[in-house]
């Protein structure tokens, strides 16, 4: 009797040895450090010098594919610059609201950059709820802080190329296009040593990107793929309005795979799956 119940109870701790086993990540995922393929990714860095920074207005906003593919891909330096936390974003999972929701998004866009590999700055812009002005975001905010922070960043970061959002933004959040204003204004001060001189004192150099993109938007039309680049309106370098009409809506993008990961939860979002169309800001834009 003794022996049987020795053998049970042999048998109850492999099993739960074998049930603990069960519990650990088989897999590691591509964005940890360790293994052939961090190893093989850090290699690819060694022969490349240089920095991709992508400027959204906030969480979700950005495209994990392309942050991901500059990274990961070509070897460069990403980078996400946020211009909120999305303190004034909805809640599709929970109670949390204006400072909890920055904190919940802010989570969530950290655990992207578990995949897309990317580095995360904020400036100290705060969300503060649905606008359709873009002067009036801007007013709140406060221009000169915000275009500031822009610039100590790049002077800080020195990224070769920034991308952002539409500058021709019509419909939607206009806080997009405020941050599209915000940064290309940005863009154009950090490598004048006039601007913002305090920052020189505290030992930054002026540093000048050497490209501006604004992004295509989330389809054709006006500020879409196939729009005239230029300012804001559809305007060109020399002030005039393009003739032009404009192409007809995209259609929709196809059904994302159910599997596909989701870290943006909160908005009933995920990452971006890929890039969009992206257009240079012409010289006078710049």
């Amino acid at each position: 009797m003794k022996r049987l119940s020795a053998i049970a109870a042999g048998a109850v701790i492999l099993s739960l040895i074998y049930l603990q086993a069960q519990t650990r990540m088989a897999f590691p995922i591509v964005a940890q450090d360790g293994g052939h393929v961090a190893l093989g990714l850090a290699l690819r860095k060694l022969t490349v010098s240089g920095t991709f920074m992508q400027a959204p207005a906030h969480p979700d906003d950005e495209t994990n594919a392309m942050l991901a593919y500059f990274g990961y891909g070509m070897g460069l330096r990403s980078i996400d610059l946020q211009n909120n936390r999305g303190d004034g974003g909805q809640n599709e999972i929970g109670p949390e609201l204006f400072g909890d929701m920055g904190v919940l998004r802010t989570s969530e866009l950290l655990s992207a950059h578990r995949l897309d590999g990317a580095e995360q700055y904020f400036t100290r812009a705060i969300d503060y709820g649905y606008s359709f002005d873009p002067q009036e975001v801007i007013t709140k905010w406060g221009r000169k802080d915000i275009v500031g922070d822009y610039v100590r960043l790049i002077r800080t970061l020195r990224p070769d190329v920034i991308v952002t959002m539409n500058i021709q933004g019509r419909g939607g959040d206009r806080a997009h296009e405020a941050t599209t204003v915000l940064v290309r204004e940005g863009f154009r001060a950090a490598g004048d040593p006039a601007m913002y001189p305090e920052q020189l004192q505290e030992g930054l150099r002026p540093w000048q990107p050497k490209k501006l993109y604004f992004s295509g938007g989330f389809g054709g039309g006006p500020g879409g793929p196939g729009a005239p680049p230029g300012g804001r309106g559809g305007r060109g370098a020399d002030g005039t309005t393009p003739r032009q009409t404009p192409p007809p809506p995209a259609p929709p993008p196809p059904a994302q795979p159910a599997a596909k990961y989701s870290f943006f939860t909160c908005q009933g979002r995920s990452p971006s799956p890929s890039c969009s169309g992206y257009f240079e800001a012409s010289p006078a834009a710049r």
